[in-house]
C-alpha cells in the first residue's frame, strides 16, 4: 500500500538554505516487520548488529517469507537524549532491527513479528553518504525539530534505502531518519 498522504509540512527552513537537508513532516503507514530488540554496550555495536541482522534474516528465510523493503533500525534509547536534546553518555543502547515482511509468521525465540505503528506526524530527513558523516545530519535534524517547536514523541527510526547491499561506495548510501513528533 503506497502512502496516500504525501502532503508534507515544511517550517522554518531558511537556516537550511545552504545545506543539503530537506526536513519534512509526513504521515507514515504501519508496516509488518520481523524484529529483534536488544540492549547492549555501545562498544559492541557492530558485533551485536551483525548477529541481530543474521538472526532476523535466518528466521525469515526459515519460514520462507518474502521480505519487503526497506529495512530499518529503531533506536529506543542510547545515542540521543530526546528530553535534553543532547548526546547521551549512556554506555548502553536499546536498539531494534526490523525487516519488513509481506506475511505474518510464528516468530522464533527473540524474533517478534508485529506491525510497526503508523504515525500521523513523522519528522523526516534523508542523509546521503557514509555512516561516518550521519552525525551531522542528526544534529541539523534535532536542531530543526527544536527550532520549530516540535516535541519528540517516540523512538528514532533509521531507514536504509541504499546500503552496502547495493553499492560498494559508502558515499552513495541513502538513509532516512524519522522520528514521531507532536
Amino acid at each position: 500500500k503506497k502512502m496516500q498522504n504525501s502532503k508534507t509540512e515544511k517550517k522554518n527552513t531558511n537556516h537550511l538554505k545552504n545545506s543539503a537537508y530537506e526536513i519534512t513532516i509526513k504521515k507514515t503507514e504501519s508496516v509488518l516487520a520481523a524484529s529483534l530488540r536488544r540492549r547492549f554496550n555501545k562498544d559492541f555495536f557492530d558485533e551485536e548488529l551483525e548477529e541481530m541482522w543474521s538472526k532476523v534474516n535466518a528466521s525469515i528465510e526459515k519460514h520462507k517469507i518474502k521480505k519487503s523493503v526497506p529495512c530499518l533500525m529503531i533506536y529506543h534509547t542510547g545515542w540521543w537524549n530526546f528530553a535534553d536534546d543532547e548526546k547521551e553518555d549512556e554506555r548502553y543502547l536499546d536498539v531494534e532491527i526490523s525487516e519488513p515482511v509481506l506475511k505474518k509468521f510464528e516468530s522464533d525465540d527473540e524474533i517478534r513479528v508485529y506491525k510497526l505503528p503508523a504515525e500521523e506526524k513523522m519528522a523526516c530527513v534523508v542523509h546521503q553518504g557514509s555512516f561516518e558523516t550521519i552525525g551531522n545530519t542528526f544534529e541539523v535534524f534535532f536542531k530543526w525539530i527544536r527550532e520549530n517547536k516540535y516535541v519528540i514523541n517516540g523512538p528514532l527510526r533509521e531507514i536504509y534505502h541504499k546500503g552496502d547491499w547495493a553499492t560498494d561506495n559508502p558515499d552513495e548510501y541513502i538513509t532516512e531518519l524519522q522520528v514521531p513528533v507532536k
